[in-house]
């Protein structure tokens, strides 16, 4: 028995230290991000380099949940490629709104970002509700759930849409944004993690509550809103609606939809037109 013991403990600690190489945060917990690292993450949207002639590059991506593998594998993707101005998470970073999952998802993400900031934007799984502390652990991890930035002719703005609705003070917040900054730009472009409404299925639509909606995308047609881009459906969409095109990227690691495909979109800004790539995770 002890002979047998020598031969197969190596291969265990063998077997077990590959394990824990090969799956980063899936087989350990690592501590909690610093104070200093946390201050990044929140506000990486104010240290996006600039861009003066208007065009830029950057990547979107949403719902990792419980696939921080993919999520790390995405990040990996940006930084080694070096020319995106910024990445969006769109949603859905942790499982449900733990702090012992927020710890988890920002630890992982700060293990692969180098340099690209990161933008975030709150999904169904990252708050609590309705009580009082929906997003506390939230606006600790990353800071306001809805704001806005600048880069070069674009405004960005991003919508807390995480409970199916925009609150009444962040609607007028929104609409005063626009009135106030969209003449500014040629382009205006809005993160939110819900789709204002689902193209699959208007009968069970997965997406926001259906006035609150309408009442939303009324405002952004207002103000002639270059594109949309959503997470929350497991898969890739591309849809218009009224000239405004929206996309859904709800690949970055959660389970999917049948037949759909881990990925993240690279979106390029050129002489004012818009395109977008899908990369598919392997």
């Amino acid at each position: 028995m002890r002979k047998t013991y020598y031969i197969f403990a190596p291969i265990v600690l063998l077997i077990a230290f590959v394990a824990s190489y090969v799956g980063g945060c899936w087989t350990t917990t690592p501590p909690p991000p610093t104070a200093k690292q946390l201050a990044s993450l929140r506000d990486a949207y104010l240290n996006i380099p600039p861009a003066d002639n208007g065009d830029l590059r950057f990547a979107v991506w949403g719902d990792v949940r419980d696939g921080r593998e993919t999520m790390e594998k995405i990040i990996d993707e940006v930084e080694k490629d070096g020319g995106y101005a910024f990445t969006v998470c769109s949603g859905d970073m942790v499982p449900d709104a733990s702090e012992s999952n927020y710890e988890l998802f920002a630890r992982c993400a700060l293990l692969n970002w180098r340099k690209t900031p990161i933008v975030f934007v709150p999904g169904n799984h990252d708050v609590n509700g309705e009580d009082t502390a929906r997003d506390s652990f939230y606006r600790k991890y990353f800071g306001a759930t809805h704001y806005s930035f600048a880069v070069g002719k674009t405004l960005f703005v991003t919508i807390d849409n995480a409970t199916e609705d925009v609150f009444s003070d962040q609607y007028q917040w929104t609409e005063n944004l626009l009135k106030t900054e969209r003449a500014k730009y040629e382009n205006l472009i809005v993160f939110m993690h819900m789709p204002p409404f689902d193209s699959r299925d208007v009968v069970k639509p997965h997406a926001m509550d259906r006035e609150q909606g309408e009442k939303l995308f009324s405002l952004l047609k207002e103000y002639h809103t270059t594109a949309i881009f959503c997470g929350h459906i497991h898969a890739y969409e591309a849809w218009n609606r009224e000239d405004i095109p929206v996309w859904v990227s709800g690949g970055g690691g959660a389970e999917l939809m049948p037949g759909e495909r881990y990925h993240y979109l690279e979106v390029a800004m050129h002489d004012g037109k818009l395109s977008v790539t899908v990369h598919l995770i392997k």
